[in-house]
């Protein structure tokens, strides 16, 4: 027990900045299918958040939590194993578990925090038959997990696989070109103009998680199309207003931000003035695609003119001061 203790201290001592660091450090071993995925949950996860919250009293954390505007679930211990299904490696994720908590069980550990990462994936790869790279970014998950929720509620996990079995099936391949196909829009597309239509897909684990943008359209106002009733899975949603949470439309509630899994490239470039300037007023991590694109925008001012694959974030908060 001694042991679990000294590495949950152990992880304790890296700090915000030490983290993005890692990950930077880290990103050219990771796996392109989990690249933009690694930092897209490091964005939806912000140590900073947690450590705020952690550091107020029992007695003062709602007032802080009500302060911040926070709607949703941001605490990673009520979905310890479903924060990262969007990740390709958490096909790996009871293995990673399991090792996580087998370092943990150990008198020392590594000192530096790429070194950690690397030696958890470095494990589940000799004992799963997996090449490293896919497993650095479910790696990383699974740590922050760990110094988010504490030894004792990251252990009493069931640690299995979130996915129905013909999606952890997939191949890399199958889910690389899934990505990265577009919508024909016939012989004389060229011709369709504002009569374009793309698909917006965002859950790729599920097979009717879409709906289709017309050309000029913003990602917020085509999730209007889709009717289904979304506010029975997520709260925050506006019956009849689609699978995304959204209430203001205009850039001031960022309620609508969402993490771009593949097409970043193909959605209009941030404005800095309004949307990047309120990205940062929000405090949601402005990182880059692979591409240079970036990869966290508002809905409600991403403007695709081609298919796009994007993840929702389960929160939404204005904790720009924090972070």
């Amino acid at each position: 027990m001694e042991g679990l203790v000294t590495f949950e201290a152990h992880l304790s001592r890296f700090t915000p900045a030490d983290w993005a660091a890692a990950v930077e450090t880290l990103a050219p071993e990771i796996h392109p299918i989990d690249l933009d995925a690694t930092r897209i949950w490091c964005a939806f996860y912000p140590l900073q958040l947690h450590v705020a919250l952690e550091a107020a009293s029992d007695d003062a954390r709602p007032a802080l939590e009500r302060k911040l505007g926070l709607m949703g679930k941001w605490r990673l211990e009520d979905q310890i194993d479903s924060s990262h299904t969007f990740l390709y490696g958490h096909r790996y994720w009871p293995q990673t578990r399991r090792a996580i908590l087998a370092m943990a069980a150990e008198s020392s550990f590594p000192q530096s925090l790429p070194e950690i990462i690397t030696k958890v994936a470095d494990h589940v790869s000799r004992i799963s038959s997996v090449d490293r790279d896919q497993l650095i970014g479910i790696a990383i998950a699974g740590l922050m997990t760990l110094r988010q929720c504490g030894i004792d509620k990251f252990g009493s996990g069931k640690g299995s696989v979130q996915l129905p079995m013909n999606v952890e099936a997939r191949s890399i391949r199958q889910v690389r070109r899934k990505r990265a196909s577009q919508r024909s829009q016939g012989l004389f597309g060229f011709l369709r103009g504002n009569k374009k239509r793309f698909r917006m897909t965002f859950d790729e684990n599920s097979p009717d998680a879409t709906f289709d943008l017309i050309a000029g359209q913003d990602v917020a106002s085509g999730a209007q199309s889709d009717k289904r009733d979304h506010r029975s899975k997520d709260s925050r949603c506006i019956p009849g207003e689609g699978p995304i949470p959204v209430e203001c439309r205009a850039a001031s509630c960022g309620t609508c931000w969402i993490g771009v899994l593949a097409g970043a490239d193909r959605i209009a470039p941030i404005d800095p003035a309004d949307e990047g300037k309120r990205l940062k007023v929000f405090g949601y991590p402005q990182a880059q695609a692979a591409s240079g694109a970036p990869i966290i925008r508002l809905a409600c001012q991403a403007r695709p003119h081609g298919d796009v694959t994007f993840v929702i974030p389960p929160w939404n908060g204005i904790i720009g001061k924090i972070i």
